[in-house]
């Protein structure tokens, strides 16, 4: 049976001096350039992962199509409404007689609730746009 090698003998002149294992001054850019490359992969490597998470946190493609609308107001005749939803919530879309823009634009001097006059709230006249902040109630209402 072959015996494992016993190292604490070892014969002292094959013990180098301390003085020999002093770093070599020539050997000192080398490990300058290791440094720095292991430097630039661990920030490439923690660039990536910062970048996967904000990828992670930031809207998915469905949401994002949630966030815009496009209604066709070549349908919508005058004094009609239509409703469509976007991101679930009800979305009116009126046509205004000028019966009604006469009518909203005299309630502008009345003290509502909303302060808005009716030439903040439109861009064109004709149209009105107004976003529900609450769902349509759907059961019947009590009589």
């Amino acid at each position: 049976m072959a015996r494992a090698p016993f190292f604490f003998c070892v014969p002292q002149e094959h013990i180098l001096p301390q003085e020999d294992h002093l770093a070599d001054p020539t050997n000192r850019a080398f490990t300058y350039f290791v440094a720095g490359s292991a430097a630039v992969c661990y920030t490439s490597v923690a660039r990536s992962a910062v970048h996967r998470f904000v990828q992670y946190l930031s809207a998915s493609a469905d949401v994002l199509a949630l966030a815009s609308l496009e209604v066709e107001l070549g349908n919508i005749k005058e004094g009609m409404t239509s409703t469509v939803k976007w991101r679930g919530k009800p979305v009116f879309v009126r046509h205004r007689t000028k019966k009604e823009i006469e009518s909203a634009r005299a309630d502008d001097k009345v003290h509502l609730r909303d302060q808005e006059t009716d030439a903040e709230r439109v861009q064109k006249p004709e149209w009105i746009v107004v976003v529900s902040t609450r769902h349509a109630c759907k059961h019947p209402t009590q009589q």
